[in-house]
């Protein structure tokens, strides 16, 4: 009786991890927003240069940085629904199949007279159907052979081992500070490599528009050089995000001096508490004071 209650339990397990792994969902995966507005002549300019920087990439199968120049092409210009078809054929050909899925219905939703409508239909039904057979995969290899209708046999009885002797719990709140330092110091790099990256697309973008070759940092002439520093030096994007970008820096540098704050007081603390014997008796011991209008460490001796 109980091994076909455990049998039967497993199976009712199996087919609903099967259920929930084996239906495409698009939650995963960011929706494109809706399109509310016209682009303006600014927009649909660097959408242009985006748009040519992606296709390089794309011919070069660099496909990351073809869908980074694409999506932002489309964010700065909704209007151009095709650029949909060149995202979808990006997205999968870098294994991002539900992307995939996603930038075509997409497509579907805001070109409802798309003479193409019926391929990508079924395009999109063959991308689906190959997502469940990859869900399935997946699932099939987290099972285990050895826990299908196997009686767990109960172990031997083990007596019961002596209570450790009570000991006085350590502090916390030093692991607290060196924790939000790390933390601090880890979003801060994170944002200011985020905001470097939009910067140095930005700049891309605009010597791409100007006529010049952003890898080789070659243009036309010297005029059409120094017409691309000016642009960046006075395009307001850039300047906003170099401000951010310093602000991040700022943080990640607080958050350092935080960490390593907390990681002495870490140190000082928990040594002092592993011997407290040694400190109570002879020698130095070293303890933070926290009091008004000053903040440090108290230093005692005994001889």
């Amino acid at each position: 009786m109980r091994s076909n209650f455990q049998s039967l339990s497993y199976r009712v397990g199996c087919a609903l991890a099967l259920i929930f792994f084996a239906t495409p969902t698009r939650a995963s995966v960011q929706l494109y927003p809706s399109c509310e507005r016209d682009p303006t002549e600014s927009d649909v300019s660097a959408a242009k240069g985006a748009y040519a920087a992606g296709e390089v990439a794309f011919q070069e199968a660099d496909y990351d940085r073809a869908l980074l120049y694409w999506e932002d092409a489309f964010r700065r210009d909704c209007t151009a629904v095709k650029l949909l078809l060149n995202i979808a054929r990006a997205y999968e050909l870098n294994g991002n199949l539900e992307a995939t899925v996603n930038a075509l219905q997409t497509y579907l939703d805001r070109r409802p007279d798309a003479k193409d409508r019926a391929s990508n239909e079924k395009r999109i039904a063959n991308l689906k159907e190959r997502i469940n057979a990859q869900n399935a995969e997946a699932l099939a290899k987290t099972q285990s052979p050895a826990t299908v209708e196997k009686t767990p046999v109960d172990p031997a009885p083990q007596p019961a081992p002596e209570p450790p002797a009570p000991q006085k719990s350590r502090p916390v709140w030093p692991v607290v500070i060196t924790g939000a330092g790390v933390a601090g110091a880890i979003f801060g790099h994170t944002l200011a490599v985020m905001q470097q990256k939009r910067i140095d697309i930005r700049k891309e973008e605009i010597a791409i528009y100007l006529g010049c070759n952003p890898d080789t940092n070659e243009c036309i002439d010297d005029e059409t050089r120094d017409a691309a520093n000016d642009a960046v030096d006075s395009d307001a994007e850039i300047a906003d995000r170099r401000k951010k970008r310093d602000t991040a820096n700022s943080l990640a540098g607080l958050g350092h001096l935080v960490g390593i704050t907390g990681g002495v007081l870490w140190w000082i603390v928990w040594t002092q508490h592993k011997n407290p014997e040694k400190t109570a008796g002879t020698g130095t011991h070293v303890s933070p004071v926290v009091a008004p209008g000053y903040q440090g460490f108290s230093l005692t001796g005994h001889f």
